[in-house]
């Protein structure tokens, strides 16, 4: 299906905007935001495997601007020996 959206400057910016830093065109961005909002038909879809209907898709790289970082070692802590 194919839509046309007449949007303010201002919005059509945002979605811009949005897009870009999700990494992804504006139409595409679209479709993402529609599929999270709109209610789920299936319940078996929604919860395949225990997580939600899109979960991934909008999880996946969450962190790529967040390297994970491994704290320093803490010492061993020496027990009484019995």
């Amino acid at each position: 299906m194919t839509l046309t959206l007449d949007l303010t400057a201002d919005l059509e910016q945002r979605l811009i905007d949005e897009a870009s830093r999700h990494g992804v065109p504006p139409d595409q961005f679209v479709v993402e935001v529609l599929k999270q909002h709109l209610p789920v038909r299936d319940r078996d879809e929604q919860f395949a495997l225990g997580y939600p209907a899109g979960y991934f898709e909008t999880t996946a790289g969450s962190f790529a601007n967040e390297p994970l970082e491994t704290p320093p070692q803490l010492p061993i802590e020496i027990r009484e020996t019995w």
